[in-house]
């Protein structure tokens, strides 16, 4: 034991000695704050969704979004209890309609509701199954689809359509009937 410390000893020396600047200050200054500019890294913008904006009255329930290959159109919606106490039905009334000279495919997870906060609500109630499918070439198909959300989420609520990896995302708002 006694021979260990000289060794502690001058190991703390010669780590103190390594710390210190020879001023008094352990301490360099900091270096100072560079500004950073944002560069593009290559590759295209992306496009953004389609916002809808609600009538400035209020009333007009009827919302309708032109596509590249379909038109969207939403009629309305209604707000009902659900079975769950803290759960409500949202239900809308879509049409979708083709434009373009090819089929269209329609398919349920290509709906969901966002509430106030953007939380996002994806299951549906069933309640017409020839809603979803196919759609010919110029022909439409309507149908009421309905959503199970939390009561708390039923204040704003917005309709997303997301028909596809490739196509645009819209956000319609909807006004409760």
């Amino acid at each position: 034991m006694r021979g260990s410390f000289p060794a502690i000893a001058f190991a703390s020396l010669l780590f103190a000695s390594a710390c210190s600047s020879g001023n008094g200050s352990n301490h360099s200054a900091p270096a100072p704050p560079r500004e950073l500019t944002a560069r593009p890294a290559g590759g295209s913008p992306g496009i953004g969704p389609v916002s809808v904006s609600p009538s400035p009255d209020g009333k007009d329930h009827r919302q309708q979004v032109v596509l590249d290959d379909r038109v969207l159109i939403v009629s309305g919606a209604t707000v009902r209890t659900a079975v769950g106490a803290g759960s409500s039905l949202v239900a809308v009334d879509v049409t979708i309609q083709s434009r373009g000279p090819k089929a269209i495919a329609n398919n349920a997870d290509s709906f969901e509701i966002m509430g106030a906060e953007g939380d996002i609500f994806a299951k549906q109630q069933i309640t017409s199954n020839s809603f979803y499918g196919t759609i010919a070439p110029h022909a439409s198909r309507a149908g009421k689809i309905s959503f199970e959300i939390p009561k708390a989420a039923t204040s704003t609520m917005r309709l997303l359509y997301r028909p596809g990896a490739d196509a645009r995302t819209v956000i319609v708002p909807l006004t409760i009937s």
